[in-house]
């Protein structure tokens, strides 16, 4: 009778969380920001966590989603957007 040995059982590795952060998500999350002013929701509604969304924050330093953010609580948000409302887009 012929043995086999098992391989040793692995676990898929999971994808670090800024990963599963997609542009939909981040735009969602901005949106919820804005509206609420607390991370803990916004993060809440796209399934992430608060901790999660300041990891991607951090890593994206200086960028337009940083920038986003800073906008979205503060209620200072870019002249654009109010023009495409006004304009009907």
């Amino acid at each position: 009778m012929h043995s086999r040995m098992s391989e040793p059982e692995t676990t898929p590795a999971t994808a670090p969380d800024y990963e599963c952060w997609t542009l939909a998500k981040k735009v969602a999350f901005l949106m919820e920001l804005r509206a609420t002013r607390s991370v803990t929701k916004a993060a809440r509604v796209v399934g992430m966590s608060r901790n999660s969304a300041y990891r991607l924050r951090a890593r994206q330093r200086g960028s337009g989603f940083d920038a986003a953010w800073a906008a979205a609580l503060t209620g200072v948000w870019p002249w654009w957007k109010s023009a495409q409302a006004d304009a009907g887009a």
